[in-house]
């Protein structure tokens, strides 16, 4: 997929860290010719389905990632959380190097981005899966000694409720109508409300 970055300016004034504050480059964009003109968003061909899908991850994550999006879809939660959005484009960093030392398990930037097919608003997510592991086996053991009421989700509807999580900080900020991203308590709601709908789906979602 093939994605050139508006002028580096509103780039850098509509681009915000949602979990982690780091100035991480956008994803790779492949170059354009300046004589393109690529077609406004009223312009595109009704075979471009939105939001497009680009999932960079490889091996099991990729995979995971594939079930999350077809969980989310399933419980009518997708459209909702990506109706704002051009393109999610989703990666992964495996490995204990890159757990994050602030917890999160995975992190959400926005951008606005043009391609061949017309422009809009990039959702760029990135999952640690080893931070995920990490979690549900903490989980799992507070539920154990009693500090926790409930056992933890199962891998595969955690997935899907951190990916709601994340879609969710992609959503336009309603506070004040800027292209900002979305708050913590805000992602954390969606986070909730994925959750239970794929756990409402046992054992369909189970495995």
């Amino acid at each position: 997929m093939a994605f050139r970055a508006l002028a580096p300016a509103l780039v850098l004034a509509l681009a915000l860290a949602a979990c982690d504050p780091s100035d991480r480059p956008p994803p790779a964009a492949r170059p354009t010719s300046p004589a393109a003109v690529s077609p406004t968003p009223e312009q595109r061909t009704p075979s471009v389905r939105l939001p497009k899908i680009d999932n960079r991850a490889s091996g099991v994550t990729r995979a995971r990632l594939q079930r999350a999006i077809r969980d989310l879809r399933a419980v009518g939660f997708w459209r909702r959380l990506t109706k704002n959005l051009y393109v999610v484009s989703i990666g992964s960093r495996p490995g204990r190097q890159y757990v994050p030392e602030d917890g999160h398990l995975a992190e959400a930037r926005a951008f606005p981005f043009l391609d061949d097919d017309g422009a809009g608003r990039l959702c760029d997510i990135t999952f640690f899966p080893t931070a995920i592991n990490d979690d549900l086996r903490l989980q799992a053991h507070y539920h154990e000694e009693g500090l926790l009421d409930r056992a933890p989700p199962t891998r595969r509807h955690f997935w899907a409720a951190i990916l709601g999580h994340e879609l969710a900080h992609c959503l336009p900020n309603q506070k004040d109508g800027l292209p900002a991203l979305t708050g913590e308590a805000v992602a954390r709601r969606w986070e909730k409300r994925v959750l239970a709908a794929v756990e409402r789906l046992q054992p369909a979602l189970e495995s």
